[in-house]
């Protein structure tokens, strides 16, 4: 098989085919099983909110994209309960450095009953023999819009292994381009979970046909 042939096949392998392995988080979406986070509600109903606003996460982690990789979760995930403000209003909006203050303003200018504001305190890629590992940890908590006040907030974490970790020792020109996109579907994968783990603690009634 030539050098290029090899390359394409790589790269159908590592963007279409799911993973091997992942902890805490064993088999979403195939058969819908989630992982109790760790959650604290001071108000949120089934009633109240219904509609919100997904403002800029913060990143504490080593990847610039991270953040947007966890708000986008975030935001897919909280649609099932209520409708969510565009992101890019949102952005276009708020105010740099973000604070609690000028979240809840855009809240408000969008008529969302509450603001989402998220942090990506950590996430990690590393290789080892011939598997690749994922961590993640996010933290999220809804205020509402109008008194500011904490109605839910929660902390995820979640951890993937992968096969494939041998590929990325085979030195080829395209090799940052894979690394890249195979990090960028292991991660949002990842995210994806932590959200939908954070909506069914919300509400379970939602996946109740699942």
């Amino acid at each position: 098989m030539s050098g290029r042939k090899s390359i394409i096949l790589m790269l159908f392998i590592l963007i279409l085919v799911p993973g091997c392995g992942t902890f805490r988080r064993f088999s979403w979406p195939y058969e819908h099983t989630y992982f109790p986070i760790s959650t604290t509600n001071t108000g949120f109903t089934r009633e109240y909110p219904r509609s919100f606003t997904v403002y800029p996460f913060k990143n504490t982690s080593w990847y610039r994209s991270a953040a947007p990789r966890g708000r986008r979760a975030i935001f897919k995930a909280f649609s099932l309960i209520g409708p969510c403000a565009s992101m890019q209003e949102t952005d276009r909006l708020a105010s740099d450095p973000y604070t609690l203050e000028d979240a809840l303003k855009v809240g408000r200018r969008q008529k969302s009953d509450a603001v989402i504001i998220g942090e990506v305190t950590n996430q990690e890629n590393s290789f080892l023999f011939l598997y690749a590992y994922n961590y993640i940890e996010l933290e999220i908590t809804v205020y509402d819009t109008r008194n500011g006040l904490p109605l839910w907030n929660c902390s995820g974490w979640g951890l993937s292994n992968e096969f494939g970790g041998l590929i990325f020792w085979i030195p080829n020109p395209f090799l940052p381009m894979i690394e890249n996109l195979f990090w960028s579907r292991v991660s949002m994968d990842l995210y994806n979970r932590i959200a939908m783990d954070a909506v069914y603690s919300l509400r379970p009634d939602l996946f109740k046909d699942e």
